[in-house]
């Protein structure tokens, strides 16, 4: 089996969890007063008239909101997917969120598999085993 194959696995085996995320874009303070990233619930009780965002942006690691924690959307650079990809080989995939985490490292919703938004992973074929080896981790 090649190794896209095992990223079609690895995507496939964690949809169910990573579709439960449900995560929302981030949230910034448009006056600059407050530094960082909100859910749309926290910006809302700190800077209610001066909302901006409510996109994602390319972030080297997963985001959360300033105030509560609460996991917010994101892609991923190529330092990003690196980083992931070295937290998950380490970790696993734990919860949901991870999941959902593989899912961004690949960029599975919406772009084609295996191409992140800075580069296609065939710039790095150091990362293609990996994958293979984080699968069949996650289904042992």
């Amino acid at each position: 089996m090649n190794t896209l194959d095992y990223a079609s696995l690895l995507v496939a085996a964690t949809t169910e969890p990573a579709d439960r995320c449900n995560l929302e874009a981030p949230q910034w303070d448009g006056a600059g007063e407050h530094e960082g990233v909100y859910c749309a619930k926290c910006a809302n009780k700190l800077f209610p008239n001066d909302i901006d965002g409510g996109w994602t942006g390319e972030e080297d690691e997963p985001i959360f909101c300033e105030s509560c924690g609460v996991p917010l959307d994101f892609t991923l650079t190529d330092n990003g997917v690196a980083s992931e990809l070295a937290r998950i080989e380490a970790d696993g995939i734990a919860s949901d969120h991870d999941a959902y985490c593989v899912h961004r490292m690949m960029n599975a919703g919406g772009h084609p598999l295996l191409t992140n938004s800075c580069g296609d992973w065939d710039y790095h074929p150091e990362w293609k085993p990996r994958i293979q080896a984080i699968y069949e981790r996650s289904v042992a």
